[in-house]
């Protein structure tokens, strides 16, 4: 028998003073149809209703047949909480959403079971991420260089996925190194990505595995700010894992592309700018930032990747 047919998943939820989206999130993991299924639920040191949510949740999954491991950790980037509900879980596929996501229907985690099962290469799937209650796209997880219509409904090969709902291989997660600890917010998923290709994974984006995400909007930062840390998180990509000689060019381009849209905006340009020089001289500075490049063979699959093919109908 193929294993991932049978493969255990494990779905990872990492929590802070979201009490009420975190219970909608629950809810909705104990309404999935696919076993063996386990969550991991971290919570990093709430002081609103959540700890009374976890306990009761907890208690309705493990009487479906549920296994739940839950964690109190300290308040962490994103990377850094997410390589820690890894280091917990024992599925085969990891399952991360976020706990302001719900997931749509009882079949979503058997819908990606069933993809990597179909797939042997498949490293990584990143679902669909419908914006609250309305059918559209989420324009905050809508990350792919094409436009959301028409393939908002099309899956596709991709060099990047959302954070707010994805699965992964965990032999590939583990083999990668996880998330890059450096970068705490934005583009951390990009950077997984890469080493995904560069490991010979392929990374699609699955629309028939849906979720919905209720974002808190007090969460958002302002427009200038996440130019900003995008910027310089680009450029410690580059850095890092492009080939030498590419990365050099791409965080200069990427620099004057985004001030000069920044100018055109009235937004903050030497703002941009000094952002990637921050970027720029960190990576000389510090150890942990020597450059492991890619491959450049999988440097220009990445960049075919950027180019639509096929019809999206």
């Amino acid at each position: 028998m193929n294993e991932d047919k049978a493969a255990r998943v494990s779905i990872l939820v990492h929590n802070r003073n979201r009490g009420d989206c975190l219970a909608r999130c629950l809810e909705s993991i104990a309404t999935q149809r696919a076993r063996p299924l386990e969550v991991v639920l971290l919570d990093a040191e709430s002081t609103d209703d959540s700890p009374a949510i976890v306990a009761r949740q907890t208690k309705a999954l493990e009487a479906l047949g549920i296994d739940v491991v839950f964690q109190s950790c300290a308040p962490a980037g994103v990377p850094r909480s997410r390589n820690l509900a890894a280091s917990l879980a024992t599925g085969s596929l990891l399952f991360f959403m976020d706990n302001d996501a719900t997931l749509v229907g009882p079949d979503v985690v058997e819908q990606l079971r069933q993809g990597f099962s179909q797939e042997p290469a498949l490293g990584l799937v990143g679902c669909q991420i419908r914006a609250g209650d309305e059918n559209g796209a989420d324009p905050f997880c809508w990350v792919y260089r094409r436009p959301v219509s028409p393939w908002f409904n099309k899956p596709f090969d991709t060099f990047t996925f959302a954070g707010a709902g994805f699965c992964i291989r965990a032999k590939a997660y583990h083999a990668c190194g996880g998330f890059w600890e450096v970068i705490e917010y934005a583009r951390e998923e990009e950077a997984l990505a890469l080493r995904l290709l560069d490991q010979g994974w392929r990374v699609r984006y699955l629309p028939r595995a849906a979720v919905r995400h209720y974002p808190d909007p007090r969460g958002r930062r302002n427009p200038i700010e996440r130019r900003v840390v995008e910027l310089k998180n680009g450029v410690l990509i580059y850095w890092h894992s492009y080939p030498r000689g590419a990365g050099l060019l791409f965080s200069l381009l990427r620099v004057v592309s985004m001030s000069l849209r920044t100018v055109l905006r009235r937004e903050g340009s030497i703002v941009t700018l000094l952002s990637g020089w921050r970027a720029a001289r960190q990576c000389w500075r510090e150890q942990q930032l020597r450059a492991e490049p890619v491959r450049w063979g999988t440097f220009f699959r990445l960049l075919s990747l950027h180019i639509p093919k096929g019809h999206a109908e």
